[in-house]
């Protein structure tokens, strides 16, 4: 497992971003929530984030493209940070991320022993998707489109 830490914007919260890496060398891209990120409530460049996710994992499927939904943790280190943390959630909640759930530490040691808090919120849909494969069915499907 890779653990990435990124600061969000919001004061005090950091993301962690774990997926898994093949050992393989295929190329993936990072297929994330971004509705969680975005300062307003509710907004059309989140739910077309929503829709955009859904739509790429579809494609994906018709398409015989590797990918996995390997999910998401933000976690709250210290208990300043939780309304924050409550705030990420709800926003998504409202922006239509509908598979958002709230985890206690205890539920998050149950998931990665490593990662130490006092509360995180579990983005089970977030994943990986195989680039290579995914620009080669772009590559097909544009040759189709333009010369069938």
């Amino acid at each position: 497992i890779h653990m990435h830490v990124c600061t969000f914007p919001v004061p005090f919260i950091h993301l962690l971003l774990i997926y898994v890496l093949h050992t393989s060398c295929m190329s993936l891209i990072y297929v994330l929530d971004h509705a969680l990120c975005l300062p307003n409530a509710v907004c059309l460049q989140a739910l077309l984030c929503v829709e955009g996710r859904k739509a790429l994992y579809s494609y994906c499927r018709e398409h015989e493209i590797p990918f996995k939904q390997l999910g998401k943790l933000i976690v709250a280190t210290d208990a300043r940070q939780i309304p924050s943390l409550e705030s990420i959630l709800s926003r998504g909640r409202a922006n239509g991320i509908a598979d958002l759930r709230s985890l206690s530490k205890e539920e998050v040691s149950e998931l990665e022993p490593n990662i130490k808090c006092v509360k995180a919120i579990l983005s089970p849909s977030t994943g990986i998707i195989d680039s290579h494969s995914f620009m080669q069915s772009l590559r097909v499907l544009t040759y189709l489109l333009l010369f069938m």
